[in-house]
């Protein structure tokens, strides 16, 4: 549930009242001894905490990755439990890559699906939902869109592009309207033992400047309660359940926590840890802040 203003509102009109509460009491207080007698301190320890709550709830998200329902055999899916309140599956099954001047599109729990995009629709537009959410569809450089397509992979959701910081898709929206706002590029390096390669996310003018790369890892839990994560250029590595702490703003990893059960992980030092905390940090700050 992401942070609003009247939320926001709500906590520092209850501080307030506590405040003028304390004061009130202070007021009525008759200990000359320049000592808070202890209801008044146990009070004042209460509002302290809730500050410090309030300060951290607003620039801050705990997050667990949690197992949920079978989506394979022993594969689960990993959902994400979000300052205590189950959230949806963080990882989509559907990923895209660059495979001789291709984009591909393919479901992991669908091998019969395996879409393939040519040279002139390597590019994106934002559209509007009749829900009013922006996402992204596929399109030709005067912005038609890709009809050749399945309608669970028509569109692309803004946190399944992984980027430092998260794209503000309604601003493209209001500036390009039907026109594309991104060019799609094949990343530089090639995935691990294979001649296919990540799609990067150009900026269309402005130097275009790159801002992201569409999705392509995945995570699941097996029936053991291991959290297998894939990456495509780094491999699989497997952990007992995760937590994090995610700190609004960029996704870069040095600026969370990660921890392997009770054990503080090191992302800085360790690519795939830090591969994984920026992923879940890109989710986050898209979806909750």
């Amino acid at each position: 549930m992401a942070i609003t203003l009247p939320m926001i509102k709500k906590e520092i009109d209850e501080l307030r009242s506590d405040f003028n509460n304390l004061k009130k009491l202070i007021a009525s207080s008759s200990s000359t001894s320049g000592q808070i007698n202890p209801d008044l301190s146990d009070k004042l320890d209460q509002i302290i905490d809730k500050i410090k709550k309030t300060s951290v709830s607003s620039n801050e998200a705990e997050a667990k990755l949690i197992k949920g329902n079978k989506i394979a055999n022993d594969k689960h899916e990993a959902r994400l439990e979000l300052n205590g309140k189950n959230e949806d599956s963080i990882f989509s099954p559907v990923g895209y890559y660059f495979y001789d001047n291709k984009i591909y599109i393919y479901d992991r729990f669908k091998p019969e699906t395996s879409i393939d995009l040519l040279r002139q629709y390597h590019f994106l537009k934002v559209v509007k939902t009749e829900e009013g959410e922006y996402k992204l569809a596929f399109c030709n450089q005067s912005g038609h869109e890709f009809h050749g397509i399945l309608d669970d992979y028509e569109h692309i959701n803004p946190v399944d592009i992984k980027s430092t910081k998260n794209i503000d898709l309604a601003k493209y929206y209001n500036k390009n309207h039907s026109h594309p706002s991104f060019a799609l590029k094949a990343s530089d390096n090639n995935y691990s033992n294979s001649q296919q390669h990540g799609v990067d996310v150009y900026e269309i003018g402005n130097g275009e400047k790159k801002v992201g790369s569409l999705i392509d890892e995945f995570g699941y839990y097996d029936s053991q309660n291991k959290f297998h994560y894939f990456n495509n250029y780094l491999g699989t590595q497997i952990y007992d359940p995760l937590s994090f702490t995610i700190t609004k703003g960029d996704n870069q990893c040095f600026l969370h926590q990660m921890k392997e059960g009770t054990n503080n992980v090191d992302s800085t030092n360790d690519a795939m840890a830090c591969s994984l905390v920026e992923y879940v940090a890109n989710y986050v700050n898209g979806v909750y802040f």
